[in-house]
């Protein structure tokens, strides 16, 4: 994990990068549903990371708009393998996205992180 930005009992919405790979991501939480646990993700460079933090790439925009046209949904079963998809950004279903115009430099004025 790079940086939180939103936390409800778990982080919620972080960056982070895979060392072996020097890849970063932003990772947003989707939910819980019988212990089983999803997150998506999207690959991110440090200039559109930057941009993120500064407010002048929405979060909806993030996911929906990634750099390489994917993100990845990662579903963490009880006591199975992790199970990663790729799934092209356009075919997202809205439901999942943060909301329109919201944007990381708001949500860190209004949290205690």
């Amino acid at each position: 994990m790079f940086e939180v930005y939103a936390f409800y009992d778990r982080p919620v919405l972080f960056s982070c990068f895979d060392k072996y790979a020097d890849r970063m991501f932003l990772v947003v939480f989707l939910g819980e549903k019988e212990f089983c646990v999803s997150w998506m993700l999207a690959e991110v460079s440090s200039p559109r990371l930057f941009d993120i933090r500064a407010g002048l790439i929405s979060l909806r925009d993030a996911f929906e708009k990634t750099e390489d046209g994917f993100v990845f949904k990662l579903t963490c079963p009880p006591m199975a393998p992790q199970i990663i998809e790729r799934i092209s950004a356009v075919s997202l279903d809205s439901e999942l996205l943060p909301e329109v115009g919201e944007k990381l430099r708001a949500l860190r004025g209004h949290s205690s992180i």
